[in-house]
């Protein structure tokens, strides 16, 4: 919404921030004017990709450096230099922007960090790093942008962040159900999977519908409430739970032999009033005992999947199975991030 945000308003607004997002595949469009715009995305969003076109969910998007080839012409940028961007918040959850496009009249700037399909980090940290980016510039009458020194750090005070461990995080669950803790070890029709920092879960393994034979367990794929789709019910949840299960691709999420599709327990509600950071203490405990309900991985920004933590002992490369393939451009200026084989 906010890159089409930027094209349909480009003579009225002076720079954009789109956050997670991008275009479907087939609408993609550039402003008319010059536009300075910074893209923000998790290392680990496989909602909306920053750099495959494939969601999760099976929805197509235009990768981002398709779309700043497009918006560079708009910006009359002269070649596809790429140079550190600044910003007050660098190498907070391991943030990093790069400013692509060699004497544009307006700057193109992608932002990386280690998170997933969110806000960056937390609402105030989120809200500094947009800020301290739109605040630089005003479009003059004759319709140019202009920068201004940067100003002035005001931001809100710091607001709820995600809730720490409410349960006793080293108690292992059954072992013979679904979706239960690595820890104790996954069933035979499991993969285990490591999504980004906020987790591991073992995952039933499925086909989709449309690609399954007589002998493969098949889903169907999505949804944002409970329905027969195909995913086993079987799982260490509570009595009483509103947790409930939904298939997604999987494939993307961890390591290359797993999927093509998964199971996850979906949890919530996540974000509200009273925590917009993260998810609520009803959320965590209808999920199995010693897991957390982690947002980010889910279209609704209000759901979130069940997680259990990463053993301390784990490697830093299985703590990033799950990841983005940065383009050659930014090898040397992004961390190094890549799928485990």
């Amino acid at each position: 919404a906010t890159y089409q945000v930027g094209v349909s308003l480009s003579d009225r607004i002076a720079a954009i921030v789109p956050v997670a997002g991008s275009f479907e595949v087939g609408f993609q469009q550039n402003p008319s004017l010059a536009l300075p715009v910074m893209d923000v995305h998790g290392f680990f969003d496989h909602q909306v990709p920053a750099n495959s076109s494939l969601s999760q969910d099976g929805w197509y998007y235009v990768v981002n450096s398709e779309i700043f080839r497009g918006w560079g012409k708009s910006n009359r940028c002269s070649g596809a230099g790429t140079v550190h961007w600044p910003t007050a918040l660098d190498g907070v959850q391991d943030l990093y922007c790069v400013s692509e496009g060699d004497n544009c009249e307006a700057p193109m700037v992608r932002c990386g960090w280690s998170g997933s399909h969110s806000y960056f980090s937390d609402p105030s940290s989120n809200g500094e790093l947009v800020w301290g980016f739109l605040s630089q510039f005003s479009r003059s009458s004759s319709g140019r942008v202009k920068r201004a020194l940067a100003m002035k750090r005001e931001f809100l005070a710091s607001l709820l962040t995600r809730p720490g461990a409410a349960t006793d995080l080293r108690q292992m669950n059954p072992v013979g159900v679904h979706y239960g803790d690595p820890k104790v070890g996954c069933l035979a029709d499991e993969d285990e999977l490591v999504l980004g920092k906020d987790g591991t879960v073992c995952s039933p393994r499925r086909v989709s519908i449309e690609d399954g034979a007589d002998d493969q367990p098949v889903c169907s794929v999505g949804g944002v409430t409970a329905s027969v789709n195909g995913c086993p019910q079987d799982s260490p949840r509570r009595l009483g739970s509103k947790a409930w299960p939904i298939c997604l691709k999987s494939d993307i999420l961890g390591s290359a032999s797993a999927g093509p599709f998964g199971c996850f327990l979906v949890c919530g509600p996540c974000r509200d009033a009273s925590n917009p950071s993260g998810c609520s203490e009803s959320a965590h405990e209808d999920c199995p005992s010693g897991s957390l309900c982690q947002p980010g991985w889910l279209r609704s920004v209000t759901q979130g999947i069940c997680l259990y933590p990463i053993a301390s002992s784990a490697s830093e490369d299985s703590l990033r199975r799950v990841a983005i393939k940065i383009s050659a451009s930014e090898e040397s200026l992004l961390p190094k991030i890549s799928a485990v084989v």
